[in-house]
Formats: C-alpha cells, sequence, structure tokens
C-alpha cells in the first residue's frame, strides 16, 4: 500500500515518516512511502497525476503552508478525485477538528502531533484499517477481532472492540466502570488512556467515552449522544468537535 505524507515542518515530517516504516515493520505491512514532502503543491500535482496505488493512506497536516494550500483545501481536491484512498490528519490544532466535518473529507481519524508517540496505537490502527479497506479479501480471512487489554484488580481481561459500548469515570479514585454487549465491568484507569487504545473510543465527556460506532443519534439542542443500544450519554463542548469528527 502506498503511504503519502505532507507535513511542512521538515523535523515533523522525518518523525512522521520513521514511525510509518516503524509500524510497518512490526505489523508486516507491504507499505511502500510513495511520497514524503513539505510541499502541497507536489503533493497536488501527484493527485491530479492519480500515479499512486489506488486506495492509498494519505498522511497530512489541517494547515500546512496556508501561502499554497491547507491540508484541508488538500484533502478536499483528492476526495473529489479519490473517493478510495484513507486520509489520516495529523496536527497541533485540536481546535480545529470540526473544520474536518465542515469539509466533509471522510477522514479516517484527527491525531495530536504532541501525542503522537502515545497515540502510536492509533496511529497502527489507522494504517491496518486502510490496508484492509485496499486489501478486503486478502485481510477478511486473515484479520481476527480486535481485542483491548483491560486491567481488573490483579487481573488482564481481554474484551473485544466492537463489544465495548461507552464507559464513565466510576465512583472509587482510579477506576471506570466500562459497559459492553454483554457485561458491565470495572477496571483500573483512566479515560484518557482507554481512548488512546483504539480510534473507535471518542471522548464526549469529561466523565464519558464511547464507542464511535455505536452512535445512533446527536442531540445537538440537548448535548446528548443517543447509541444503538439506547443508552443516552452527555457531550460537553469541550469534545464538541471530535463527536462531530465521529459522526463523518
Amino acid at each position: 500500500m502506498d503511504v503519502l505524507i505532507c507535513e511542512d515542518n521538515v523535523e515533523q515530517l522525518y518523525a512522521l515518516k520513521q514511525l510509518v516504516l516503524q509500524i510497518a515493520g512490526e505489523s508486516h505491512l507491504p507499505l511502500n512511502i510513495y511520497l514524503a514532502t513539505t510541499r502541497a503543491q507536489s503533493l497536488l500535482t501527484v493527485v491530479k497525476q492519480q500515479c499512486y496505488q489506488p486506495g492509498a493512506l494519505f498522511i497530512f497536516d489541517v494547515l500546512l503552508d496556508q501561502k499554497q494550500l491547507t491540508g484541508l483545501q488538500l484533502a478536499q481536491i483528492l476526495r473529489q478525485k479519490d473517493s478510495l484512498s484513507t486520509i489520516v490528519f495529523c496536527t497541533t490544532h485540536s481546535e480545529l477538528a470540526y473544520l474536518t466535518f465542515h469539509y466533509q473529507v471522510a477522514a479516517l481519524d484527527y491525531i495530536l502531533k504532541d501525542e503522537l508517540v502515545i497515540n502510536s496505537q492509533r496511529l497502527r490502527h489507522c494504517i491496518e484499517q486502510a490496508y484492509q479497506r485496499q486489501n478486503p479479501l486478502t485481510t477478511a480471512s486473515q484479520a481476527a477481532p480486535k481485542t483491548l487489554l483491560l486491567k481488573i484488580g490483579a487481573k488482564l481481561v481481554r474484551i473485544q472492540e466492537d463489544d465495548l459500548i461507552y464507559a464513565e469515570t466510576s465512583g472509587n479514585k482510579h477506576r471506570l466502570m466500562i459497559y459492553t454487549t454483554y457485561q458491565k465491568l470495572e477496571v483500573y484507569g483512566s479515560l484518557t488512556k482507554l481512548a488512546q487504545l483504539s480510534p473507535q473510543l471518542v471522548r464526549c465527556h469529561n466523565s464519558y467515552l464511547i464507542n464511535k460506532t455505536k452512535i445512533k443519534m446527536f442531540d445537538g439542542r440537548q448535548m446528548r449522544l443517543l447509541l444503538d443500544t439506547g443508552v443516552s450519554c452527555p457531550v460537553s463542548r469541550k469534545y464538541l468537535p471530535a463527536i462531530k469528527m465521529a459522526l463523518t
């Protein structure tokens, strides 16, 4: 699978390229860094020529060099010409996440550069998902359901990612209540660390985290999410951009 990266900071471009190569080696995926550039115009030329492998992975900043093209404008042009490739934004501007919803570019994820090392698992998941989209027949037989490793007392328990519905802070310090399709668990940890396990898990409130695949409806007036199990969770303005991103 071809990977194309556009980042206007040379040091961050190099770090991102190395991280992608590291993940490729660890995951044993046949990735090819087709282009890694600081110039949006260089990537635009490649997009217009469409000389990369169909179903590629594009990683770029939201802003880039605003004298030329922003990352959002570049993503919009890409989507007009290519509906199959995967887009991931990697940026320092968390407050601009809502713009990706406005531009309707169907980005897979929005990862903060400051947390890139911490969220490398999140980037790994994006790469694996992009590869599965490009190779649905070969990966369908190989891919096992993704599991999450949780600590319950002295025990470590695995649950399937798709079974987790939502989580909330517990009355007990450093504990979470996790609600799955089949059970309710009190586990050790924080919502911040839990969200780092998968891009499917999104904070909607200081006390709540939801599995975005379970969202049925968002009520902007009441600022609440209705999940497909009938559960209603609050949404705070702090996490509204992330929720809008999850709904794209």
